[in-house]
């Protein structure tokens, strides 16, 4: 009896480290008037699923900013973003907000300030390009 209980914790310890999430960005070009940034995450490894876990990997869509021009650096004013429910959030609220592109790097910083507390998305990131022109 004393064994069921340091074996169902070695268990769980193995299974909870065999995921690994990634978030990443997508630059997509439209043309010469506006850029997307698709901005998604993928977890992958084992885990939990209907019937028990799996080895897989599982891609989620959080959010999309679409730049109206092309620069280094947008002010609130100069993007809009739709968050992973399809909701547009008003660049009204989004005070002091600014999202910048290292082109030379590839990496993003999102900076965005909701007066309802912290945007989840904020932080640095790489991103590959797709072009659709």
């Amino acid at each position: 009896m004393r064994r069921l209980p340091l074996l169902a914790s070695l268990t769980c310890a193995l299974l909870g480290n065999g995921c690994m999430i990634r978030h990443y960005a997508t630059l997509e070009t439209a043309g010469s008037e506006y850029e997307l940034i698709a901005l998604n995450s993928t977890a992958s490894g084992l885990l939990p699923g209907i019937c028990g876990f799996f080895v897989g990997r599982v891609t989620e869509k959080e959010g999309v900013i679409q730049l109206h021009s092309h620069k280094e650096k947008y002010r609130a004013n100069e993007f809009e973003i739709v968050d992973a429910d399809g909701r547009v959030l008003d660049s009204e609220k989004l005070d002091d907000s600014y999202v910048v592109m290292d082109r030379k790097h590839r990496r993003l910083k999102i900076c965005i300030n909701l007066p309802e507390g912290k945007f989840d998305l904020n932080g640095r990131r790489s991103y590959h390009e797709d072009s659709y022109r």
